[in-house]
């Protein structure tokens, strides 16, 4: 919407294809100039403002209506061939042409690309790459996202004091949990679950690199780990839940200016975080880092004090990680549980 809405004032030009759903969608009608092909139903040119009359009674393939007057017009071909595989053809012959041209005037290849986020992501096909975005010690791997599906993650030490990934149930907290806790155990660093019993991460007990999986009410062996280890990484699964229960003061310890080294990723219920004033969660939200996963509503991004326009549901997994008010699409890795 926003490129459409203002993209002509920097020179953005946008062109746009579609069904009769662009016709009746939001972002379809800011277009003032449209080029009207054959529809399948007649009572749809009334969408484009087209009445009855002013539809031929045969419009061959390539005939459209164009503009606000209606005139019949023929679209031209790319190549002789009309069938689509030929166009197509002939288009990927104009792209690489242009792919040459750019690549001559700028250094490093050819135009930038938008590409979709994948519906599934396995961490191990990502983790190669992800070395090279790393920023720094506390830098921790989630997925993939932004214009290129770059590799995206999120350095623990300096965008602290805890990384909270909200959704609701299903939309993949546990494998954003599970995602960090096989990165840092994969970089050496150890990592110790606090979560209930049905918390699917209790499933990572007994594997090399985590310490423990501890519930709500053992706050002493976590309070000991974190004198012990420093550089503990603690997974919190349902943390809205552990609100009054013993475990909670070891983990606001955690969110205090003057602790240092371990860090805290906790995952929970979007809607129940926002309704919470005090606790765990409020005071892992003050540092506005986060992963929201599922449908996003515009009033979401109040949990990390940003504006988000309204995303439809995808896959699991599928969300959009905020990091001190820089919102960035995201697909997070799966990982086994």
């Amino acid at each position: 919407s926003r490129l459409v809405r203002e993209g002509a004032a920097v020179g953005i030009r946008v062109v746009l294809t579609g069904d009769r759903a662009a016709l009746t969608s939001r972002v379809g009608a800011m277009f003032r100039d449209r080029i009207v092909l054959r529809l399948a139903d007649p009572a749809d040119y009334a969408l484009a403002g087209i009445g009855p009359r002013q539809v031929p009674s045969h419009l061959p393939p390539g005939r459209a209506l164009v503009g606000a007057d209606t005139t019949e017009g023929q679209l031209g071909l790319l190549a002789g061939d009309p069938r689509g595989a030929g166009q197509v053809a002939a288009l990927a012959r104009i792209a690489e042409a242009a792919r040459r041209r750019h690549s001559h005037r700028v250094s490093g290849g050819g135009p930038m690309r938008v590409e979709p986020l994948p519906s599934s992501l396995d961490a191990e096909a990502v983790e190669t790459d992800a070395k090279a975005f790393a920023t720094g010690p506390g830098w921790v791997l989630l997925g993939v996202g932004g214009d290129e599906l770059d590799p995206v993650g999120v350095d623990l030490l300096a965008h602290g004091p805890a990384l909270v990934v909200a959704g609701p149930p299903g939309s993949g907290r546990s494998t954003t949990l599970a995602a960090v806790g096989r990165w840092q155990r994969h970089q050496g660093r150890p990592v110790a679950v606090v979560a209930h019993r049905r918390s699917p991460l209790h499933r990572l007990a007994g594997e090399p690199g985590v310490l423990a999986c501890l519930g709500p009410a053992d706050a002493a062996q976590l309070a000991e780990l974190l004198a012990a280890r420093p550089d503990l990484t603690v997974l919190a699964d349902d943390a809205e839940t552990l609100h009054d229960t013993p475990v909670e003061q070891p983990l606001l310890g955690m969110l205090r200016p003057d602790a240092e080294g371990a860090s805290l990723v906790l995952a929970g219920s979007a809607s129940d975080m926002a309704g919470c004033f005090r606790g765990l969660t409020v005071e892992a939200r003050r540092g506005r880092t986060g992963v929201l996963l599922g449908q996003v509503a515009a009033v979401d991004g109040d949990l990390f004090g940003v504006r988000l326009p309204r995303t439809p549901p995808g896959p699991v997994g599928r969300g959009v990680l905020v990091v001190r008010g820089r919102a960035t699409p995201l697909q997070v890795a799966r990982t086994a549980l």
